[in-house]
């Protein structure tokens, strides 16, 4: 018997998807939270913390600029010469050439979509009572240049830096 169709569902075609409809910034987004409570959860497994509270470090808006340089450079060399010379930031030259080699170690380390850090707040922020509520936690989401605790240092794009509490 057939309900409002042509043809019975085991026997159509699969329905085709539209690219219009998907939102790769808004999955970026999901998979950053997704990706922090994980981290979070590595980290108290490993060091074996009880902690409180947790302070999520969101990296300085030159690191999303510098990222976004990085990923469409490296298609073209994998010279960390040139890859400097390309992604350069005069204010920043101190850690660009760290951040290029621990990229050509790990392409892991260079987002598949770079966000911004305002971005990346409100994705953190959106979900903050998710987060807490998953680990049991109170959360702090703080911008890396607001910080002087050394730990905000270590915060890349996509890549929020932790600190256990």
């Amino acid at each position: 018997m057939i309900i409002g169709s042509k043809e019975f569902v085991s026997i159509s075609k699969w329905p085709k998807h539209d690219e219009t409809k998907i939102d790769l910034k808004l999955e970026a987004q999901e998979d950053l939270v997704e990706k922090v409570v994980y981290d979070i959860k590595a980290i108290i497994e490993l060091t074996k913390i009880n902690p409180k509270k947790v302070q999520i470090f969101v990296s300085a808006p030159w690191k999303y600029v510098f990222y976004r340089k990085l990923k469409e450079q490296i298609k073209h060399t994998r010279i960390v010469l040139e890859l400097i010379e390309k992604t350069k930031d005069n204010d920043h030259m101190d850690q660009i050439p760290k951040l290029i080699q621990d990229a050509l170690k790990d392409q892991s380390k260079i987002p598949e979509i770079v966000l911004d850090q305002e971005t990346e707040i409100y994705a953190l922020t959106l979900h903050k009572h998710i987060i807490s509520s998953r680990l049991g936690l109170e959360i702090e989401i703080l911008k890396e240049q607001d910080s002087s605790n050394p730990k905000a240092k270590s915060a890349l794009a996509s890549k929020p830096a932790i600190l256990l509490l």
